[in-house]
């Protein structure tokens, strides 16, 4: 069987984000792999993305994932909150996810 799990596929978007190989996602290198144009077009992409960053399942992406997300980055995980949870609950959920892609 070839299909990566979860855990597998979470890691080989992180690699892939990490466009300068520093071993961190800082949050540039974030908007730059997601906000691929197809993605404004194309919400099931980002629906795609968020699934694949929301390691519980639960519809949110908590600081725990989006730190997963950005490898560490402490600082980067807070300015994706502060700049994406517009509820103010701590966390981002789809909407969330896709206006702070689309803010660029």
């Amino acid at each position: 069987d070839d299909a990566l799990s979860a855990e597998e596929l979470g890691r080989h978007v992180a690699r892939a984000m990490d466009s300068d190989g520093s071993g961190e996602i800082e949050y540039t290198e974030f908007l730059a792999a997601v906000m691929d144009k197809e993605l404004e077009d194309r919400p099931d992409l980002a629906l795609a993305a968020f699934r694949c960053f929301d390691l519980d399942g639960d519809g949110t992406l908590s600081k725990r994932e989006l730190s997963y997300v950005f490898e560490g980055g402490a600082e980067t995980t807070e300015e994706a909150l502060r700049l994406g949870d517009g509820n103010g609950d701590g966390e981002l959920d789809f909407e969330e996810f896709l206006a702070l892609l689309r803010r660029g």
